[in-house]
């Protein structure tokens, strides 16, 4: 065991560890949330495992079902399994906060393809760029394809022409991703 009691921004991970040797417990400051998930899951050298606390409602935005994905759930759902472990009481931190934390597990942390994976965070931005607006019409304003010709896309791996960017699973995103590359 190695406690490192330092601000994660400043720790050089590469001198430290190799890919997948270290695990992360951590209480992560609750601003830093997403940056400290995208950057443990996506650049090297990544852990074999995360346990972290943070605030309720971002841990249940990480573990979140189809309908209330966001860019962090799907973040964390494509290269990890997250799992909601515990809540914990304001009075059970020191200084109390003014939220309920919960502790987040991430393991089966997925290996990185970086083409393939920019691919399909670029279409997964483009279509929550306009979250209110339907996916075909999100992806056709940043996309070089006609709204009509992403429906017959959409089609082909079974969405409907109505469907919005959070409702959509991780799996359903790959289907899209290699319809639309």
């Amino acid at each position: 065991l190695r406690l490192i009691n330092s601000d994660i921004f400043r720790v050089n991970l590469n001198e430290l560890f190799k890919e997948g040797e270290y695990a992360v417990v951590a209480n992560l400051p609750y601003g830093a949330t997403s940056l400290v998930f995208r950057n443990f899951l996506t650049l090297p050298p990544r852990p074999a495992a995360l346990t972290v606390m943070v605030q309720r409602e971002v841990a249940r935005r990480i573990c979140a079902a189809p309908g209330e994905m966001s860019m962090l759930a799907l973040t964390v759902q494509y290269y990890s399994q997250p799992s909601l472990l515990f809540d914990i009481p304001p009075k059970s931190v020191f200084p109390i906060p003014q939220v309920t934390s919960s502790v987040v597990y991430c393991d089966g942390i997925r290996k990185i393809d970086q083409a393939q994976d920019q691919k399909l965070f670029r279409l997964m931005k483009a279509g929550f760029s306009a979250r209110r607006k339907k996916l075909a019409n999100s992806l056709s304003t940043l996309l070089p394809l006609s709204v009509r010709e992403i429906e017959t896309r959409m089609a082909k791996v079974s969405l409907n022409a109505n469907v919005r960017a959070q409702e959509l699973s991780i799996n359903q995103w790959l289907d899209l991703r290699k319809q639309i590359s």
